[in-house]
């Protein structure tokens, strides 16, 4: 046998092949297998990176395979690079990995013995791994660069902004090992027993989705268990902020380093625990931190000028379950100065956890009292929300009055009110700080407290001014543009008691501008409107229209009320005929009315919005713009509106009738000037004019002098539009054509077959001239039907809607005369119906059997005993009429009578019987079946025109009657003093039924003393010696007595 010998290379190479750069891989196990994978030698890689086999072979052709496992240890960094990928095969790699898993390996036949190889290498590159920097030995983070928790780096799944490599774990005492890349956690202050929500940003561009796993050793003994782990899902796509919310348990330590890691990546199997978090990662990234919890705490963020920070002994309060204000608070490691008095709003989570939200602040104005509503969750009945305002804005709360309190002891709201200082600091922030503790120590603005919560604020003292709302899209003036704002030189009025305009006047800080002219309407309550003032007439061009503006003015002072209307629409109360004023004298102390009337111009814009602004002040000369001295601003948005002219016309068509000239039509316009209609005679030939009215969409009906009359318009339904498109005059031409001589219809009633009937029927009339109406013809008195017009008619009874027959008869036939129902009417005459209707009479029966039964079930074909014979029955009708008849030898009766219903009864139940049970029921018909079925007493039986019903049933049985006999025996015959005995009484019911409240008297004897006594049923009572028993049912009871003899 010859040998074949296989000597060849493992080297790292980017490049993919083989040359001198390149640092061979030593120590690497290679394994030389048979097809089967059955491993025939082992050897491993020298310094430099060569392997060799000497192997038997059976002959030349012999298949081998040279084969790697990947998972060994030295290459756990590297992976396969490509194979054959450069035509020298002596420098390439030749191993192929896609044959067997975890495998790398070469397939080769053997040569000839004693032949060499040397052309089967293995390429790799090396991984670029992302690592932890936890301290070892405490957290896997492992420098040997086996086992430590590592990502494989690809681009589009990182954590943060920026992501490095390793070449193997980095642990650090400070978590800071592998650089700058810890860069996309925020993790808030943690605290024991609340929860937080840490951000997260993450990028994932890859067409799968990630998942972001956060692990944080909160008791701190070096493990992240399945309590302190929490993941969240990453889609493919995201870019941004992933929270990931911890419930941190109660108890944890505080104050010492604790570890937390953070990874993201497309593999959903890495857990919570020891070697699982240290495995490879195939992407993504990893984050490790040193964090420590905190004591939860809530401090204050007031601006810097007022202590905040621990350092400068800044209020702080220990967080408890049970005192807050409001309902949320937030956990701060230090006070957060802001100048807004934001700066701890923003934890837990960014522009969601406002925990400032236990304060509702009312207006401050100086002088005035200024009411403050706190909102406390309050569990402790010593709890005290202290108040502190910086009136003055000196910077510290040691003022006069700028320190109120209150007791909280429960869950509620409460009212703190200060009264602000006249020389209070106006229009700028001031700071405003509210501390709740059960701690006196909260009773300072500064310094710790036990309990509770603290919320900063930045409030402002405003003088009250009143301001305008005419629309201000932008600075300056234009087309419904309007200086409003403050900064735009918007009007505005300091108020002050006794100045102003109608009854209401607002407050605002800043102008209210809005297309409507509505923006101040709102405050101070919802629905209140201050633009109250001032009374608008119609303005049309070239018209007068007079104003009516009531004001009061109790200074002592002349005022001036001053009216600007934009009459040319450019945005200026400034041109000429655009103001009026008048004088508001100081002694006005009620509200009174001035008038202003202005001469609208003929060039006035029209049908556009204007603006109209009214200002009441002390000052002597004043524009339509800026600040006043005092008094108030009403604005509005008014139209100048031309007027138009209508005009109605009569005319009538008399053709064959004569012609009446004096006959009147009244004409009724409803439309914006006449909203509830406006009426005016007009005769024929004439018109109508109604002028000067509001332009808009009017209607004119005409109320007719009579029935038959016909009207036409010009126009649709005589409805015009008056505008400055249709025309300012429009014209309705109204057209009447009198009616023709008419005919009359007499309708009579007859009914024929029975008794006299007093009834209405009714009638269908419908004729050839689309006549149709419904009438109720009486047979006591013909209908007449006037002013129909000649022709074709015809009258159809409404069958369905006849009376009711006379008992025991039932409509038949309904005939007319003319026959059909059919007539023809001539103008000028009455022409004559007669509508017949017949009746017939009917004959119907009823009935059935009585019988006795051995139940009470109430049915014959079970337990039939007898018939019932000779036995009355009586059946009444509807009407009254009453009916008797007996039953035979069989139990059989019958009733022939009318149609209608009857109330059936036999009475009383043969002597010695009782009514059986009423499957039946009581209601019968011949649909209702019930054969052979005892029904109730006072039955209704319904009886239809020919209705056969032998169903009326009903059963009886024999009365229960009890039977009762009583013995007494004894346990002894002979006795002598001191014995016992026994006595039992027996009671015996061997009746058909049981009997209630029976009583059985046996006295003791003198010569006996009682001992005891058991009854089956009832009560035994020595004293008396009666055995009271409720019911003794057929059978037997017993009660027992026991004695002893004197």
């Amino acid at each position: 046998m010859g040998e074949v010998v296989v000597v060849e290379r493992i080297f790292p190479d980017r490049s993919v092949i083989q040359d001198s750069s390149d640092q061979p891989l030593s120590g690497v196990q290679v394994w030389l297998t048979d097809l089967s994978g059955n491993i025939l030698s082992t050897t491993t890689t020298s310094a430099t990176g060569e392997y060799y086999f000497i192997a038997p072979t059976l002959g030349a052709g012999v298949t081998y395979q040279v084969m790697l496992p990947l998972t060994q240890t030295a290459l756990l960094n590297y992976q396969p690079t490509v194979q054959d990928a450069g035509t020298n095969d002596a420098a390439d790699s030749d191993g192929n990995a896609t044959m067997i898993a975890d495998r790398l390996l070469i397939q080769l036949t053997s040569p000839t013995p004693g032949n060499y190889n040397f052309t089967y290498d293995f390429g790799f590159i090396p991984r670029i791994f992302d690592w932890g920097d936890l301290p070892e030995p405490k957290f896997n983070t492992d420098i040997t660069g086996t086992v430590g928790a590592r990502h494989e780096i690809v681009d589009g799944l990182r954590i943060g902004n920026s992501v490095d490599s390793e070449n193997s774990g980095q642990p650090n005492s400070t978590a800071t090992g592998d650089g700058s890349d810890e860069d996309g956690v925020t993790i808030p202050a943690l605290a024991p027993g609340a929860s937080s929500v840490v951000q997260v940003i993450v990028q994932n561009t890859l067409a799968a989705s990630a998942t972001l796993y956060g692990f944080i050793d909160f008791n701190n003994d070096g493990t992240f268990s399945a309590s302190e782990t929490v993941t969240a899902l990453v889609p493919s796509g995201t870019t941004g902020l992933i929270p990931l919310t911890f419930n941190v348990p109660g108890g944890s330590p505080t104050g010492v380093d604790i570890g937390a890691r953070f990874r993201l990546s497309s593999d959903t199997t890495l857990g919570a625990d020891g070697p699982i978090l240290s495995q490879l990662a195939p992407n993504g990234e990893v984050e490790d931190y040193i964090i420590r919890l905190v004591n939860p705490i809530d401090m204050g963020d007031l601006p810097s000028i007022y202590p905040s920070l621990a350092i400068s002994n800044g209020p702080s309060h220990i967080l408890v379950a049970g005192l807050r204000l409001g309902s949320l608070e937030d956990i701060d490691t230090n006070g957060s100065p802001d100048s807004l008095a934001t700066g701890d709003d923003e934890l837990p989570v960014p522009g969601v956890s406002d925990d400032e939200d236990g304060i509702d602040f009312g207006t401050f104005q100086p002088g005035m009292p200024a009411v403050v509503t706190v909102t406390v969750q309050s569990n402790n009945a010593s709890a005290v929300v202290y108040g502190f305002i910086d009136f003055n804005g000196d910077g510290d709360f040691s003022d006069v009055g700028e320190r109120q309190q209150i007791a909280t002891p429960s869950t509620g709201s409460y009212l703190l009110t200060f009264t602000v200082p006249t020389t209070a600091t106006l229009f700028s922030p001031i700071g405003a700080r509210f501390r709740l503790s059960s701690d006196s120590a909260a009773a300072q603005p500064t310094g710790a407290a036990i309990n509770g919560e603290v919320e900063d604020y930045l409030i402002a003292v405003n003088t009250p001014l009143d301001f305008g709302d005419l629309p201000d899209p932008a600075d300056g003036s234009g087309v419904l543009d309007y200086n409003t704002r403050l900064y735009d030189g918007g009007a505005n009025h300091p108020i002050i008691p006794g100045l102003q305009m109608g009854a209401a006047i607002d407050a605002e800080e800043e102008g209210q501008p809005n297309s409507l002219a509505a923006g101040d309407d709102i405050s101070p309550t919802v629905g209140t409107d201050d633009e109250d003032g001032v009374t608008f007439t119609e303005f049309n061009p070239g018209a007068q229209a007079a104003l009516t503006v009531t004001a009061i003015n109790t200074t002592g002072l002349a005022a001036i009320l001053y009216a600007f209307v934009d009459f040319n629409n450019n945005g200026y109360l400034t041109d000429t005929g655009e103001l009026l004023t008048v004088t508001v004298p100081g002694s006005t102390n009620v509200l009174t009315p001035f008038v202003l009337t202005y001469t609208v111009p003929t060039t006035a814009t029209t049908y556009t919005p204007l603006g109209a602004r009214f200002r009441l002040s002390t000052d002597s000369a004043m524009g339509p713009n800026g600040l006043a001295t005092n008094g108030e601003v009403e604005d509005y948005l008014v139209q100048v509106v031309n007027r138009g002219n209508l005009v109605v016309s009569k005319q009538v068509i008399w053709g064959l009738n004569p012609s009446d000239p004096t006959r009147q039509f009244t004409m009724t316009v409803v439309g914006p000037s006449y909203p509830g209609g406006q009426s005016s005679p007009v005769s024929d030939g004439q018109f109508i004019t109604f002028s000067n009215v509001a332009l808009g969409v009017y209607t004119v009906t005409e109320t007719l002098p009579g029935s038959g009359w016909v009207v036409s318009y010009s126009v649709p339904s005589g409805s015009l539009n008056l505008s400055t498109t249709t025309g300012l005059t429009q014209t309705l031409y109204i057209t009447n054509t009198p009616p023709p001589p008419f005919a009359s219809l007499q309708i009579a009633k007859l009914v024929t077959g029975g008794p006299n009937v007093t009834a209405t029927f009714a009638v269908s009339v419908t004729g050839s001239t689309g006549f149709s109406n419904s009438y109720g013809v009486s047979t006591s008195a013909a209908t007449v039907i006037t002013q129909l017009l000649q022709g074709a008619y015809t009258v159809t009874e409404q069958l369905a809607t006849l009376p009711l027959p006379p008992f025991g008869y039932t409509w038949t036939t309904t005939s007319y005369t003319p026959t059909n129902g059919q007539i023809t009417l001539t103008a000028g005459q009455t022409s004559y119906l007669t509508v017949t209707n017949a009746l017939t009479l009917t004959i119907q029966r009823f009935g059935n059997r009585l019988w006795i039964e051995s139940d009470s079930d109430g049915d014959a074909t079970t337990n039939y005993v007898a018939p019932v014979s000779n036995h009355p029955v009586t059946a009444t009708a509807q009407n009254g009429v009453v009916y008797t008849t007996t039953t035979d030898s069989n139990g059989l009766y019958t009733f022939t009578v009318p149609a209608g219903t009857y109330s059936v009864t036999y009475g009383l139940p043969p002597i010695g019987y009782q009514a059986s049970s009423s499957p039946g029921g009581n209601l019968i018909s011949a649909t209702a079946g019930g054969n052979d079925t005892s029904h109730a007493n006072n039955s209704l039986v319904t009886l239809n025109p020919s209705d056969v019903i032998t169903t009326v049933d009903f059963g009886f049985n024999l009365i229960p009657v009890p039977h009762l006999v009583v013995s007494k025996t004894a346990n002894k015959s002979v006795v002598r003093a001191g014995d016992l005995v026994t006595y039992t009484i027996t009671l015996i019911n061997d009746g058909s039924g049981a009997a209630n409240a029976v009583t059985v008297h046996d006295s003791l004897p003198t010569s006996v003393s009682y001992v005891s006594h058991s009854t089956s049923h009832g009560l035994f009572s020595v004293i008396t010696g009666d055995w009271t028993i409720p019911v003794v049912p057929v059978g037997s009871e017993t009660l027992t007595v026991t004695v002893q003899i004197r």
